[in-house]
């Protein structure tokens, strides 16, 4: 698998030198986007789909592999013992088995751009056709190799899924290196252009902080994440940091909650929200300080698929975590908080309706 340290990309003079040989095939990608790309000016070392896993399949015999001179012996000792030769067959079949097996295989990074492979310009406009499912720049034609370097000259314009795939698999992985924030800020940008999933891209720029402590991710997954609904991830991180859940983040919590009636949260959100900020004044006037009731033994934990670049340790893609959301007691308690404020919301309601009358 090929690392960060197996590539000389963040060394200047080697820089320029990929730099120059883009350049000089009329491609002018920016040089921040330069530095987070893989280079390499050898061949790939395999050609075709190669995920880092693969299937194996053994004839076994007696449930270890198969040794022909050991079934020649039994075949020969059965037929000393007067057996007959169908009985023999069946013998041996009910002993031989076909078992499946994983292969570990070498998968280098599918993002790295291989400046010695071909590169032709289309004769004809587009829109092309994207590589398929796992792209990888190795397996790409040469045409679609000039439409992909063409097209990190500006990430944001359109393109098939499968080109902006093998870009986003290079920054997963750099987000584990020295330019995690500039990576980070990437996917973000793909995710407002080509519909990545920004949930997912959080989940990752969390893991980053998580295994960096760099302030830097911090602040800037604080600052996305608030831009969309809490998720098991926000609520952990208020947990670490032992932070409470206030009205706007309750507010959405309960808006993902199952089974319950969120009629007046729906029909007038608005009213729901200042009944519930004005609940936790009153209750929790220093927002729901849920870390002093809850354990982490007594959160589930599950687990994630979180990255996409199928070169990356199945240990690193599959990540876990403590499924707040789902776990019966801080449903209960998110729930009981909906029934008190669904309740203070049907009596303002209900009085709006009569002064409605009167002053009609």
């Amino acid at each position: 698998m090929v690392t960060q340290n197996d590539l000389l990309f963040r060394m200047n003079n080697e820089l320029i030198k990929y730099q120059n040989n883009l350049e000089s095939k009329n491609f002018n990608i920016p040089e921040e986007r330069l530095k987070l790309l893989y280079f390499s000016f050898e061949q790939p070392k395999s050609v075709g789909f190669n995920i880092g896993i693969g299937i194996g399949l053994q004839i076994t015999f007696d449930g270890k592999p198969r040794d022909n001179n050991i079934i020649k012996n039994i075949i020969i000792d059965l037929y000393r013992k007067g057996i007959s030769e169908d009985e023999v067959l069946k013998n041996i079949k009910s002993r031989t088995n076909i078992e499946a097996f994983v292969l570990n295989t070498a998968s280098q990074e599918p993002s790295t751009i291989f400046l010695g492979l071909r590169i032709d310009k289309p004769n004809i406009p587009g829109p092309y056709d994207p590589p398929g499912y796992y792209p990888a720049y190795a397996n790409l034609t040469p045409w679609q190799r000039w439409v992909y370097l063409k097209w990190l000259e500006d990430i944001t314009r359109p393109i098939g899924k499968g080109f902006a795939f093998i870009y986003y698999y290079g920054l997963e992985r750099q987000l584990f290196g020295g330019n995690r924030i500039n990576a980070a800020k990437e996917m973000l940008l793909l995710s407002y252009h080509h519909k990545f999933m920004r949930e997912l891209i959080l989940d990752s720029i969390f893991i980053s902080w998580a295994s960096s402590n760099d302030e830097e991710m911090l602040k800037l997954y604080i600052e996305e994440s608030s831009k969309i609904s809490i998720d098991n991830y926000g609520v952990l991180l208020r947990y670490i940091n032992k932070t409470p859940l206030r009205t706007k983040e309750i507010f959405e919590a309960i808006s993902q909650l199952k089974s319950i009636n969120k009629g007046y949260l729906y029909k007038t959100p608005e009213m729901y929200y200042e009944e519930l900020d004005q609940y936790l004044f009153s209750n929790h006037p220093d927002g729901w300080e849920f870390f002093e009731k809850y354990n982490l033994e007594q959160i589930t934990v599950k687990n994630k698929n979180i990255f996409y670049n199928y070169s990356l340790d199945s240990d690193l893609r599959t990540q876990q975590y403590y499924d707040f959301l789902e776990n019966a007691s801080f449903i209960s308690d998110l729930t009981q908080i909906h029934l008190n404020v669904h309740g203070l919301v049907k009596i303002r309601n209900k009085n709006q309706k009569r002064l409605s009358k009167i002053n009609g």
